[in-house]
């Protein structure tokens, strides 16, 4: 019998599914792990800082920065392996709540909008879920990239 991951018309995810399939992890936290995985196109940075997540985090204020300032508290406590994938796991944990969350909810009010024709509430709509959740999520996207780099250099140091 052939196997899933030997065919060239399936899909990446059923691939991964596939050569999974003794793992005991979940559907849902396979599809996560699947989503959260960083693409080879995006771990050099060089993508979302060409769509200006630098400036966004430069000029746009955000929910961490206001976090960070009203208690004081960082979402990088420190520099050990374990802070880092603690971060990571925020990184996680934020982002979801933005793309799967909030990018619906101002995606399906747009599409309504523009079912009603009101193309002003539409294009409203359209900038705020692209400041309030387009930018977040690939800021976490960005920010989680340069943990792991580092999560991998301090594992080179422990192997050495």
């Amino acid at each position: 019998m052939e196997q899933v991951y030997d065919r060239a018309d399936v899909s990446e995810l059923e691939r991964e599914v596939s050569l999974n399939s003794e793992d005991k992890r979940s559907t849902f936290e396979k599809l996560t792990d699947f989503y959260f995985k960083p693409k080879s196109f995006e771990k050099n940075g060089k993508l979302y800082e060409a769509l200006g997540v630098n400036w966004f985090r430069k000029y746009c204020p955000n929910g961490g920065s206001w976090f960070s300032k009203k208690t004081g508290y960082s979402f990088v406590s420190g520099r050990k392996k374990s802070d880092l994938k603690s971060f990571t796991n925020l990184t996680k944990a934020l982002e979801g709540v933005h793309a799967f969350a909030f990018f619906p909810l101002y995606t399906y009010q747009m599409i309504d909008n523009l079912s009603q024709e009101n193309y002003g509430a539409a294009a409203w709509n359209l900038a705020t879920n692209i400041l309030i959740n387009l930018y977040p999520i690939m800021s976490n996207r960005y920010n989680r990239n340069k943990a792991n780099k580092m999560i991998d250099i301090l594992e080179k140091r422990e192997n050495k």
